[in-house]
Parts: C-alpha cells; sequence; structure tokens
C-alpha cells in the first residue's frame, strides 16, 4: 500500500507576533528526563501515531465540511465542522511537539488513502449520513472514551496537558453526532438531509461498529514493555495509559457507551 512522508515544519516567520498570536502554544515546558531507550522509542511512537491520526482527521472534517455545505446544512452545523476542524489541526500540531521534544524529526507517514479520504456514494446525502453514524457518532465517541480514561490514570505532566487540552474540544466531537441524528429523527419534512429510517441507521450503526472490532488497537510491544513496573511509571509521566487498559476502554466504548448513546434517542443495536 502506498504511503506519503510529510513533514510537521514551521515556516520561518512562526516566531512573529502575528503567527504566534493565532497558533497552538507549545505545552511541553519541562527538560526530559534521561530515560532507557525503549521507554523514549516507545512514547515516540504513540505520540506519533496519535499526531496522524489527528492530521487525519483534519482530513475527515474537511470532508464533513464539504458535505454539509453541498447538501446546504444548516450554517451553524457548517460553522460547527469548520470549527472541529481546526480542532483536529491544533490537536495533530501539539502531538507533534509533543514527540518532537522526545527526538522525533517531525516526519510522519501516511497512507495515500487516508490523505485522500474518497468516497464513492450513490449521493452525497448518503456519504454524509455515513459520516454522522460512523465518524461522528462511533468513531470520535470511542476515541473520547479513550482519552478521558488515558486522563484518569496519567499523572500531572505537560504530556498530559496536552491531552487535556485535546479532551476539552473533543467533548463536540463525541457529542455531536447523536443531536445531528437526533434532530433528523425529529424534523418534519422536507428536511436538509433525508432521514432514511430507524432500521437503516441501527444496521449500519451495528456493523461499523463490528469493524472497528476488529481494528489492532494496540501495538503488542507495548503491552509487553509495560510488563516492567519502572518501564510503566516513565511511560505514564510521557502521557502513555497501560495499553491493556486502553484495549479494554475501547471494547467496553464498543459494546456499552455506543448503544448507551443511541438508546438515549430511541434507537436500539
Amino acid at each position: 500500500m502506498e504511503t506519503i512522508l510529510l513533514k510537521f515544519d514551521y515556516s520561518s516567520k512562526s516566531d512573529s507576533n502575528l503567527f504566534k498570536a493565532h497558533l497552538p502554544e507549545n505545552l511541553i515546558h519541562e527538560v526530559m528526563p534521561d530515560l532507557p531507550k525503549p521507554v523514549i522509542e516507545t512514547a515516540m511512537q504513540t505520540w506519533e501515531d496519535r499526531a496522524r491520526s489527528e492530521y487525519i482527521g483534519v482530513l475527515i472534517m474537511r470532508k464533513l465540511h464539504s458535505l454539509l455545505i453541498e447538501v446546504n446544512a444548516p450554517t451553524d452545523l457548517q460553522y460547527l465542522a469548520l470549527t472541529m476542524e481546526n480542532h483536529e489541526m491544533r490537536h495533530a500540531m501539539l502531538c507533534v511537539e509533543a514527540a518532537a521534544s522526545l527526538g522525533h524529526n517531525r516526519e510522519i507517514s501516511f497512507f495515500r488513502r487516508d490523505l485522500t479520504q474518497d468516497y464513492q456514494p450513490r449521493q452525497q446525502s448518503e456519504a454524509l449520513l455515513k459520516m454522522i453514524c460512523g465518524t461522528l457518532i462511533c468513531g470520535e465517541s470511542i476515541a473520547f472514551e479513550m482519552l478521558t480514561h488515558s486522563l484518569a490514570v496519567l499523572p500531572e505532566t505537560s504530556f498530559r496537558n496536552i491531552l487535556r487540552s485535546i479532551a476539552k474540544d473533543e467533548t463536540l466531537h463525541a457529542g455531536i453526532g447523536i443531536e445531528i441524528l437526533e434532530g433528523l429523527r425529529k424534523e418534519n419534512q422536507p428536511c436538509w438531509l433525508d432521514y432514511p429510517g430507524d432500521i437503516w441507521v441501527e444496521n449500519f450503526i451495528r456493523k461499523f461498529l463490528e469493524e472497528m472490532e476488529k481494528r489492532p488497537v494496540i501495538d503488542p510491544e507495548h503491552i509487553k514493555i509495560f510488563e516492567s513496573s519502572d518501564s510503566a511509571e516513565q511511560l505514564s509521566s510521557l502521557g502513555i495509559a497501560p495499553p491493556i487498559e486502553v484495549l479494554n476502554c475501547y471494547k467496553e466504548s464498543i459494546s456499552t457507551i455506543v448503544p448507551a448513546k443511541l438508546k438515549s434517542i430511541g434507537l436500539l443495536i
């Protein structure tokens, strides 16, 4: 599968007062301790993976905004989609800074398909509804649960501060999908987006979650390094939560969190 290498560098004007006033603040202020190489490499890889995920999120939210424009969605939804795109870019930059503080060269590889964000539905409304049900209700909700779990178990460090800053934005990302879906079910027709019915939504989300269950969430090598109590403590100080706990949170979110959200508006899976 073809990959592309992107460099997350800064322009020559990034230190100007104009630019600095509008760019994310670098939240890593502490001097990095002298830690074992495997610990540093594991933490660096985790922050790189987070940065990659957040940058892909930028492209997903850009597609969401584009689809909302194409179907002439209400302007508040268009605005919130742009807000979430900006959030994802800020998150990606923060994660790159965390990785760079550990020695990362700011170059991250991506699969070409993740950067193109192509879709081939019969119509734009179908693509948009799939994003609302899959990306927002399932993906963003589960990601938020994993993030809040990490915040609950990590010690107070600059790395945790990055995750906390991201979590403040993610409350919107994790909640907007179910709000939109609830509105679509209640609005009188004709609506800005045709609602295909509860059965379609329930079947789509059920299949989407089944695919999410198959995804490799945790690197087995990360599980091994956490078997050492010293390494586990050091990784926690670098913003890395125990992988087994994160995996359990992922599975629990699939089995209970998303179904509970759907139940709250009268849907079942």
